[in-house]
């Protein structure tokens, strides 16, 4: 039980699950190549953590915590694109935000589910935290 309460209080300390702006949802997620013809409004180096105490923290989700904190922040400078200027490493990358116009959230939606899940390239599985009675 008390591993569990350590636990539960590195996870709030850590500052992750971030949490969407409601008006990020219309921010297009896009690579590079897309955003030719678009103005740069901006640039931040984000970062989350990428382990909770000793345990590791799954790929995917530290991708969708800069993906939400790059959105959120997109929202903030006046951009509707965002793309990543870096790969992940560690819990951190760089991205660009961009005004594009409606053309680049089209794109962002078609690009957004043909990328694969990185996850699945390293075999890692997830299973649910089922508690102790």
């Amino acid at each position: 039980m008390r591993s569990l309460i350590v636990l539960c209080c590195l996870a709030a300390l850590a500052g992750c699950w971030v949490t969407p702006n409601p008006v990020s949802k219309n921010v297009a997620v896009v690579n590079g190549a897309q955003v030719a013809q678009c103005r740069l409004v901006g640039k931040a180096d984000l970062s989350v953590p990428d382990k909770l105490g000793s345990l590791q923290r799954v790929p995917d989700d530290m991708e969708n915590d800069l993906q939400t904190l790059a959105k959120n922040q997109a929202v903030n400078a006046g951009g509707d694109t965002v793309a990543p200027l870096s790969v992940q490493d560690g819990g951190k990358q760089s991205w660009g935000y961009y005004a594009c116009g409606p053309e680049a959230l089209a794109a962002g939606a078609a690009t957004d589910t043909a990328s694969p899940a990185p996850a699945a390239a390293t075999g890692v599985k997830t299973l649910p935290y089922t508690p102790p009675r």
